[in-house]
């Protein structure tokens, strides 16, 4: 019963992977290099000397445009995450982590200074690369401390809390930009793994 309590007041707070974070533990995250790269990808030192220039590259508009696919993807990998719980929270589990994981219909990248801002829809993030941690505000309102890091040629933009985190790094790809999306927390019996794909507006 204590374990069923904890998967189900965990999940509840699953906005963008994680919930709320203390301060303490704000400042060891913002000094670590917690993010983790696509599948496959061999991490790599950030630049000695990472800035907006660096992700120049991922500056625009764009929309979503992986369609019903990867829609699809989506909801099979919450499928594959959710079968591994226990029965009775399988449901809300299912719902919380598809709407704190909807896909945005746009994407906006752009840089001012030395600051680098993402949109996703009317949501904004707006930090320094390899700078502190900045407050933010996840897709269903909870607090968030975000990072911004730069690991090859990826824009790593990185959300924690106490219940755990999410990775979002963007790359290019041919004229496409990929998003790969990692939510990870002690509640789940495993990460929540997924791409999305946006195209230039116009």
């Amino acid at each position: 019963m204590t374990n069923f309590r904890s998967q189900l007041l965990s999940v509840a707070v699953l906005a963008l992977g994680c919930s709320t974070s203390s301060s303490s533990d704000d400042s060891r995250d913002a000094r670590r290099d917690t993010e983790v790269l696509a599948a496959g990808d061999t991490p790599a030192l950030a630049s000695a000397v990472a800035s907006p220039k660096h992700v120049q590259g991922l500056v625009g508009s764009y929309r979503h445009a992986g369609g019903q696919a990867e829609q699809d993807a989506l909801e099979a990998a919450v499928e594959a995450v959710v079968q591994e719980m226990n029965v009775l929270t399988r449901d809300i589990a299912r719902r919380r982590l598809l709407a704190a994981n909807k896909i945005p219909a746009s994407l906006a990248i752009s840089t001012a200074e030395d600051h680098v801002t993402i949109q996703l829809d009317d949501r904004k993030y707006t930090g320094t690369i390899d700078g502190p941690a900045v407050d933010a505000v996840g897709i269903t309102g909870d607090a968030l401390r975000m990072t911004l890091r730069v690991r090859e040629g990826q824009l790593v933009q990185h959300f924690v809390g106490d219940k755990g985190k999410r990775t979002n790094s963007m790359r290019r790809k041919a004229e496409t930009v990929v998003m790969h999306v990692i939510v990870e927390s002690e509640s789940l019996p495993k990460s929540l793994v997924y791409d999305l794909t946006f195209a230039a507006k116009g």
